[in-house]
């Protein structure tokens, strides 16, 4: 019983050394994979994507009506301010239900300074 039990206190440490140790060979071997796709004479950028998609980011302003405590008339209030794509030739835009909720009136910036009323 004494030899069992001496046996795996020794023999838990190897394993979990070798386990460690394929762990660890494995990223050696995942990192020399990943060098073979990089040209490391070019330098890594998404300056292209961020050129092609930045024409649908819209900023996206949401107000509310408020009522004024000085007279009775409502006014439309800031509260809300996000960002948006556009992702249809017909309009559609996606965004975060945050930037527009409960929103009485929602107005769209695009990138070339055009205002819309959504």
């Amino acid at each position: 019983m004494q030899f069992k039990t001496h046996f795996l206190y020794f023999l838990k440490p190897i394993l979990g050394g070798l386990v460690i140790a394929t762990l660890l060979l494995q990223g050696v071997k995942y990192e020399q994979k990943l060098s073979n796709f990089i040209n490391n004479d070019q330098i890594l950028s998404y300056h292209d994507a961020v050129i092609k998609a930045s024409p649908a980011v819209v900023n996206i302003y949401s107000q509310q009506y408020t009522n004024s405590t000085i007279d009775t008339a409502q006014h439309l209030q800031p509260t809300g301010l996000g960002s948006g794509i556009i992702v249809s030739k017909n309009g559609y835009i996606v965004t975060n239900y945050h930037v527009i909720a409960q929103a009485d009136q929602i107005l769209i910036a695009l990138q070339d300074g055009r205002l819309f009323t959504a």
